[in-house]
């Protein structure tokens, strides 16, 4: 049985950080997202840099129904996705 490597995550708001990039705030709709995964919003290629909870340290990965932030590679400014977006991970 293969497993399903699938994932959805909904955005929720939209930050530029300084120094970092961008990260999207919201919430893991379906599956598990890891660090170094790949998916694609809005027709752009991303990839999870940094994975961030409020009270957590370092995580490197997050499950179905938490909230966190992604810090997000192959994004160009903050405008580049919105919320109410979903990011399809593979």
């Amino acid at each position: 049985m293969a497993l399903d490597r699938s994932a959805t995550f909904l955005i929720a708001d939209v930050f530029n950080v300084a120094g970092k990039g961008i990260v999207a705030v919201g919430t893991v709709n379906s599956g598990v997202i890891s660090l170094g995964m790949l998916g694609n919003v809005g027709g752009i290629r991303v990839k999870v840099l940094k994975i961030e909870m409020f009270h957590s340290d370092k995580l490197s990965l997050i499950e179905k129904g938490q909230r966190c932030g992604l810090l997000l590679e192959g994004l160009t400014k903050k405008e580049d996705i919105r919320k109410g977006q979903l990011i399809n991970f593979e």
